[in-house]
Order: structure tokens, then sequence, then C-alpha cells
């Protein structure tokens, strides 16, 4: 079966050097078999100037359920007019994965950081193609400067937002026209066209810390009825109606154009491929004309009389076999998921500083052993 990975990664090493920043990481991606050379599947886009990064490209792969693969992952360093930097690896089982509540897996890299895989089996349900147009964006960029403009689409997934996709951003434009861009119906909304999606725009920064723009809030359908409403491909020709309103904070911060919207790629179910295909079926000659058959005379039918109906017979109750439910999910299970946890613990040493006429500090006083509250401090905090 087609399967799908999507990877993020967090408290990634920085190996970028001194006073060059934070390091530009992306993923390398290879399938390994029993016995088989490892092949590469891809690699991410580079997110620039960040150790928690959350690459958006998906990857897309055969697996045969029960059949042994893992998934091997490198994340590197892209260092340019240089040799790129590891920055940790790790190799993940599928099957695993896919077992796994969530079907998601967190693992600690050899060399840091943890990477979070998620893998999910993937249906091929046509490409979406889109082009987008910003009029009249607000600017966030100062007085003397004009913002460099991308945007995101975001999915909504078990009540998150999930970005799926990431434009290239138009730098100088408040009225930028980006590329074409064909994204995986399947990734992009589950093939449920009227699923809502968030279209996101952010001023382009090198250091990574992107300012909102605006953003607004549609689906599939939505796009295709808009680009529908559009006269043509200049927005002075363009109808109304066919603009979508950006706002940030319940204010306007322009309008976005759809110049392109449509579906491709759409495989036809096998029935009717195979109508399709099948050789047309030869016309045959009528049938010469015959004699007319004897036809004896029929019987009057007798008088109608309704009978009356029994009552249905119902089968005797058999007790199935019982099924328990599901159990509940461990501590454990929640860790491997990548679940976060936030601990704050707040201490009163007051009553625990010694005597007052003593004048050396309590951390010093327990210098050799730990103190108490350090000590199960370490113990609660080291899970």
């Amino acid at each position: 079966m087609k399967c799908k990975l999507y990877l993020h990664a967090k408290n990634l090493p920085n190996v970028a050097g001194l006073f060059k920043g934070k390091s530009d990481p992306y993923a390398v991606v290879k399938v390994v078999k029993k016995n088989q050379p490892a092949i590469e599947v891809g690699v991410t886009e580079v997110i620039k100037n960040t150790l928690d990064p959350r690459w958006i490209h998906p990857f897309i792969f055969e697996h045969e359920l029960g059949t042994p693969m893992f998934l091997s992952i490198a994340v590197m360093d892209k260092i340019p007019k240089e040799t790129d930097k590891p920055m940790g690896s790790a190799m993940l089982d599928v099957d695993s994965i896919l077992g796994a509540k969530g079907n998601i897996k967190a693992k600690k890299m050899k060399g840091g950081g943890i990477i979070y895989a998620k893998v999910t089996p993937h249906t091929g349900m046509g490409d979406f193609n889109v082009q987008l147009r910003g009029v009249k964006l607000k600017n966030v960029e100062g007085l003397f400067k004009k913002s460099d403009p991308f945007y995101e689409v975001l999915h909504l997934n078990d009540g998150n937002w999930d970005t799926v996709y990431r434009s290239e951003p138009v730098m100088d434009d408040l009225n930028p026209t980006w590329r074409e861009a064909k994204v995986d119906l399947a990734i992009l909304c589950d093939g449920k066209l009227a699923s809502p999606i968030r279209i996101r725009i952010y001023d382009f920064e090198k250091k990574g810390d992107h300012e909102l723009m605006g953003e607004f809030e549609t689906s599939v359908e939505g796009l295709i009825s808009a680009r529908a409403f559009a006269a043509g491909g200049d927005v002075n020709d363009t109808e109304s109606a066919a603009a979508f309103n950006v706002t940030k904070k319940g204010r306007d911060a322009g309008q976005i154009f759809v110049m392109r919207a449509d579906i491709s790629g759409v495989e036809e179910p096998a029935e009717e491929r195979e109508a399709e295909e099948a050789p047309p079926a030869e016309e045959e000659a009528p049938p010469a004309a015959a004699a007319p058959a004897f036809v004896p005379a029929v019987a009057a039918p007798p008088t109608y009389a309704p009978a009356v109906a029994a009552p249905p017979a119902f089968a005797a109750y058999t007790p199935g076999a019982y099924v328990p439910p599901p159990p509940k999910p461990t501590f454990v299970d929640y860790v491997a998921g990548g679940c976060e946890i936030n601990l704050g613990i707040a201490i009163d040493y007051s009553a625990s500083n010694g005597k007052k006429c003593g004048f050396l500090p309590i951390f010093l006083i327990y210098s050799i052993s730990l103190l108490p509250y350090t000590l199960y401090l370490r113990l609660s905090l080291s899970i």
C-alpha cells in the first residue's frame, strides 16, 4: 500500500558555529529493507534559523504490511558554498509507527534532538492546481520598506491547523502574484472538497521570525467557485465576488484573488476504465421474420382473495463474543506519540534556610549532598 510520511523535529543541536545564528535544517529520508540497499525517498525543504523545524513536504512510499521496513532519517544543516553539517540521525520501524496511537512516533536522534514521524495510508485523489494573487496587502515591514509576502495553507486535522503547503516569497511587493501550486488533495483536505482550509499570508524574514500579514478561511470548493466568478486574469476585470478579504485581528489587510483553481489527475474507477477499454460489440443482423406460433387459449385467472400475512418470525437471541473496550493509553504511549508536558514548580525555601545565626547559605551547607528538594526535583524531571 502507499503511505505518506510527515516529519518535524525539536531541540536540534546548533551546529552553525559561533556568531552565525541558528542552523538551517533539512531532512534526508531513505527506506531500508532487509538485505537490500537503502533507497532515498526524498529531501525536505530547508527551514531557516530554527532548531524546531516543522517540514511541510510529505513523502509518498510503498510499503507491504508485515514486511520489515525502516526509515533512515538524517537531519542536516544547509551551509551555502560549504559541506552541509550533520545535526542528528535516527532509524524508525514503519510498522511500529502505523501501529502507534495517532500513527506518530517520537525518537531521540543520534547526535541530539528528537524526531517525530507520522505515517498514514495514502490514497490518490488527484491534485489541486491553484494560483493566488494579492492586492493591496497591508505593509508590516516599516515606513521605508515593503513586505515580502508568502502564504501557507493549513488543513484542520483533529482540531489542530496543520500546515500542508508553503509558497515562495515575492520580494518587495504588496500586490504579489505567486507561482502556480500543485497540492495533493489527499494531503490538502483528505479528498473532502468542502473541508475548511485556512490561508495565512506572512512577511518573509531571513531570521525565520516571519510576521503575520493576514488570513482568511475557505475550502477547495470555495476557491474553485471564486475562480468561476472571475472574468479573467486581470484584477480590474474580476468581479468583487471572486476576492477573499484578508483580515488581521478583525481589520482589513488586503484581498486575495484566485487566478487558477481546478483539479487534475483524478483516477477513474476500475469498472469505468474497463468499460471504456472494452471493444465495442459487433452488430448482429436482425432475425428473419418467422411464421406466427400457435398460442393456446389461456384460462381466466381465479378470483383474487388476499391472504393474511403471518407475523414475521424472529430468530432466537444468541449473545456474541464479548469484545473488551480498547485499553486506556499509558504514560509511555503519550511520550512515544510526541506528547509534550509543561511542568512548573514553585518551592518556598524560607523555612529551610537553617539557623538564623548561621552565615552560610543553605546551598553551601548542602554542597556535599543534595537537598531533599533538589533530589525530588531531579527524580521527577528526569522522566
